[in-house]
């Protein structure tokens, strides 16, 4: 049951990633079609659905949550390309909140390469919470309600600012740590002699 589970998280990821061109491909005239935005919440549903599926379970591995954190970087980034496709008025609008999320993206990744050889996969509470503001603010900006977009980013850069606290925490590398406090209980463990 839990390998036909596992499968399912796999086959979910491998759905996320064939959106990503499929988004970009829809939009690439200036224009999103009737489809867009569901396949967007599909997107994003299978991205819930993935994560819930291998911690209920208990089958995650460094390799499924890394795979699964490159693919969301892949899908959310071909959301942002289309956002840029169809109203690149409203992200010059928006274009210093969204530069400070993706300096403070690359400094997260970057940052943990340096110290640990691999990129950030902690998917914390304030990841999760990220998550719903994006679909909600994604909507919100293909439908002209900007406001739920802005909100989106600002949970970003929060998120991205607290995976570089927990890189500098952290004396090696793990995915799925939930807050900056899991991972100070995390470091004081290690550091106790043994």
């Amino acid at each position: 049951m839990k390998n036909k589970l596992g499968h399912i998280s796999t086959v979910l990821t491998a759905f996320r990633a064939a959106m990503a061109p499929y988004l970009i491909w829809d939009a690439k005239d200036g224009h999103i079609s009737h489809w867009f935005l569901f396949a967007f919440v599909c997107g994003v549903l299978s991205d819930i659905l993935d994560g819930e599926i291998l911690r209920r379970l208990k089958i995650s591995n460094i390799q499924l949550r890394f795979l699964d954190s490159i693919t969301d970087a892949v899908f959310y980034m071909s959301v942002f390309v289309c956002m840029w496709f169809t109203h690149p008025e409203i992200i010059q609008r928006f274009i210093v909140p969204i530069s400070i999320l993706l300096v403070t993206q690359t400094c997260s990744w970057v940052f943990s390469l340096v110290k640990h050889g691999k990129t950030t996969a902690y998917h914390s509470y304030i990841v999760k919470i990220w998550v719903g503001m994006l679909l909600v603010g994604t909507i919100g900006f293909f439908v002209s309600q900007y406001q739920f977009f802005y909100f989106a980013v600002v949970f970003g850069i929060l998120s991205n600012l607290e995976d570089i606290v927990i890189t500098a925490i952290m004396p090696y590398w793990k995915c799925d740590i939930l807050s900056v406090k899991v991972a100070q209980d995390l470091r004081q463990a290690y550091s106790r002699p043994r």
